[in-house]
C-alpha cells in the first residue's frame, strides 16, 4: 500500500476554495523517505525539536490493502470544473468549445478520525475503513467524468 500525505491541520469544511483538512497530497510507495517539511519523524531525525514542528501534515499508511501507487496518486489530484461561456460549472459532462479547468481543491479527502495514532505523525487505516473514509469532491476527473469514491479507489 502507498503512503498517503495527508493535510492535517485547519478547518474541516469551512471555505470550499482553501486546502481543508484532510484533503491527500500526495501518495509514495511504502518505505518512502519524506522529507523534514512532510514528516514529523524526518523533522526530528533531521535535529528539530518536537514543539516547533508545524503539524500541518500525517502521513497515513493502510496495511492491509492492495492500492496501486498510480490509483493513490489519482486521489490526490485536484478536481477539475466546466467552463463554459465563462461560468465554471462543477458536475456537468463538457461538451464541444467547453473546456476542463483545474479547482483550487483536491479531488478526494480521507477522514482522519477514522485513523489510529501509530506515533511519531503516522497514522494507521485498516483497508475496510478506506472506502468509506474517503469522500471525493464536486467535480470531474482528469478524464471529464464525474467523480465518486468507488471510482476514485478502483484501477482504471
Amino acid at each position: 500500500m502507498p503512503e498517503l500525505l495527508v493535510y492535517a491541520a485547519g478547518p474541516d469544511d469551512r471555505d470550499p476554495t482553501l486546502l481543508r483538512r484532510g484533503s491527500i497530497l500526495r501518495a509514495e510507495p511504502t518505505g518512502f523517505q519524506w522529507g523534514r517539511r512532510e514528516s514529523f519523524a524526518a523533522w526530528r531525525a533531521g535535529g528539530g525539536r518536537p514543539g516547533d514542528w508545524h503539524g500541518k501534515t500525517v502521513i497515513v499508511i493502510v496495511p492491509d490493502i492492495d492500492l496501486s501507487l498510480e490509483d493513490a496518486r489519482s486521489l490526490a489530484e485536484p478536481a477539475y470544473v466546466v467552463v463554459r461561456n465563462g461560468r465554471e460549472i462543477p458536475n456537468v459532462e463538457p461538451g464541444p468549445g467547453d473546456e476542463l479547468k483545474t479547482h483550487s481543491r483536491r479531488k478526494a479527502r480521507l477522514d482522519l478520525a477514522r485513523t489510529e495514532d501509530a506515533g511519531d505523525g503516522v497514522r494507521l487505516m485498516t483497508g475496510a475503513v478506506l472506502d468509506r473514509a474517503v469522500t471525493v469532491s464536486d467535480g470531474l476527473d482528469r478524464q471529464g467524468r464525474r467523480m465518486e469514491t468507488g471510482r476514485a479507489l478502483r484501477q482504471r
